[in-house]
């Protein structure tokens, strides 16, 4: 601990130009301002969707696109950081969104919910950033998957999905994908409710992450969420519920991406709250 975290006659007393997190006192974040994912891989799977359908759980600030893009994305990384080399695998889905503050507008995903098998990207996503992590089960990891997955919750199947008869992408376009999407945007609901004598936290928030993709494939994607009861899958049911009710309009290409990732925490940005616009 610091001596400006401490002072031992009153307690612990927090540092206000400290970065802390859960237990705060035992002093000031060992995370890393930028993160670094040494590498991952990831199952993209994605569909075009009615705006009508998945307006209800896309905060109002936010705007979509008239046909907008569903994302289910099944990553493991691996060499990351703030965990000493250690990794974890997830299952991120989000529906293509954007903002305009005012200094134009931001083309990016806002991601609902994410599953992952490890407590700590869990937390330290929530709290930080708002990222709408929950806990689930990878019984395979994406490398050795053969481009399927599937994610489960106490047992029970959420999410079957797969890209097959991948062709991999040339250098060439490799290059060109990645002068266009070296950096993404990401838009999350940072949220802890109030308790009696205090305020809670209610913001959508935005940030930024840099990627570089050392190989990418494009093949054939398909998806099924399955239909499952609260007592079968406590903390994910009822989302699966709603994406198993969203029509398909269109199912898109989907990817097998592999590189390298960081994401500076400092980008992490509040426009706004769930109350609606300004």
């Amino acid at each position: 601990m610091t001596a400006s975290s401490v002072t031992s006659s009153r307690g612990f007393v927090a540092d206000p130009a400290a970065r802390y997190e859960m237990p705060v006192v035992f002093g000031p974040t060992l995370v890393p301002q930028v993160s670094k994912w040494g590498w991952f891989q990831t199952i993209d799977v994605m569909f075009a969707t009615t705006a009508q359908a998945i307006r209800p759980v896309v905060p109002a600030i936010l705007d979509i696109p008239t046909e907008p893009v569903v994302t289910v994305s099944r990553r493991t990384f691996r060499d990351v950081d703030y965990l000493a080399g250690r990794g974890y695998e997830e299952l991120c889905i989000g529906v293509s969104a954007s903002h305009d503050d005012g200094t134009g507008e931001r083309r990016g995903t806002f991601w609902f919910a994410m599953w992952v098998d490890k407590v700590a990207p869990i937390t330290l996503g929530r709290e930080a950033t708002g990222f709408a992590k929950l806990g689930a089960e990878f019984p395979v990891s994406v490398p050795d998957s053969g481009g399927s997955f599937e994610v489960l919750e106490y047992g029970t199947r959420l999410v079957t999905g797969s890209v097959l008869d991948v062709t991999a992408l040339d250098q060439d376009r490799l290059d060109a994908l990645n002068r266009r999407a070296g950096s993404t945007f990401g838009y999350n609901v940072r949220y802890i409710p109030p308790v009696s004598g205090g305020a809670g936290i209610n913001q959508v928030t935005r940030c930024e992450m840099a990627t570089t993709l050392t190989s990418v494939g494009s093949g054939v994607g398909a998806v099924e969420f399955e239909a499952t009861a609260w007592s079968e899958a406590p903390q994910s049911g009822r989302i699966f519920m709603f994406l198993r009710s969203l029509p398909v309009l269109e199912m898109r290409p989907g990817f097998i991406l592999e590189g390298h990732s960081s994401f500076d925490r400092s980008t992490v940005t509040a426009i706004g709250s769930m109350a609606g616009p300004h």
